[in-house]
């Protein structure tokens, strides 16, 4: 199964509408999760091509929300880094390099052995992104 990092936008989402604890913060506990298809649309063009159905119910966003939620609650940066490395050895997520649609250039992508970790994966690929992107730049040493 082929994935592109998520969108941040869509992270977020996830994050706040099925995790735990900003449910609980945003006094939504009691209140229905947003439309499962609805998410399956924004993922499907935010990195997740096709989302295995089993990923779609309100229990295993749940699941996968209070995981990733852990990204934004910590404030140590080694904690954050150590947890989205963690994330991405987990999904066994790899670069892959394709022909594009219309077979006439190369594309860079990722690839998951098992689709079961779609989510996981395209929203550790974009936190690793976005906290590379931050990063001041290193610079190399002459030997």
């Amino acid at each position: 199964m082929l994935v592109e990092p998520m969108s941040p936008d869509v992270l977020v989402w996830l994050v706040n509408e099925w995790g735990s604890v900003p449910r609980v913060a945003a006094d939504e506990e009691s209140r229905p999760y947003p439309d499962t298809e609805l998410l399956a649309g924004l993922l499907e063009g935010s990195g997740v091509r096709s989302c295995p159905p089993e990923l779609l119910t309100d229990h295993a966003l749940t699941e996968i929300a209070d995981r990733l939620h852990q990204v934004f609650a910590t404030a140590d940066l080694t904690e954050r880094i150590t947890f989205i490395a963690e994330l991405l050895a987990e999904t066994a997520v790899r670069p892959v390099l394709t022909l594009s649609d219309d077979n006439e250039h190369p594309v860079a992508t990722w690839q998951l052995p098992a689709p079961r970790h779609a989510l996981l994966a395209a929203a550790a690929l974009i936190a690793a992104w976005r906290h590379r992107q931050t990063a001041p730049t290193q610079k190399t040493q002459k030997t």
